[in-house]
């Protein structure tokens, strides 16, 4: 999944922001819906994995530059 990212890509998720493509858990998410929001991506899914409350149905808002992402906010 990394390699869709930028390698500047900022991730902001629970409440955090993170940048780079580090990350501290391991996960998977099963797509549900995509959409196109305000010139966004929006992608529904249910995410599970090495994280506490595993698993949660989230929307994904994805920021693209040249079929990279450079910057996911997770909503519940």
């Amino acid at each position: 999944m990394l390699a869709g990212f930028a390698d500047c890509a900022i991730v902001r998720d629970g409440g955090q922001e993170r940048r780079g493509l580090a990350g501290e858990y391991h996960f998977r998410v099963a797509v549900n819906d995509v959409t196109e929001v305000n010139g966004h991506l929006v992608v529904m899914g249910r995410v599970s994995g090495t994280f506490p409350g595993s698993p949660v149905d989230l929307r994904h808002f994805l920021t693209l530059d040249t079929n990279k992402i450079t910057r996911l906010e997770t909503v519940p």
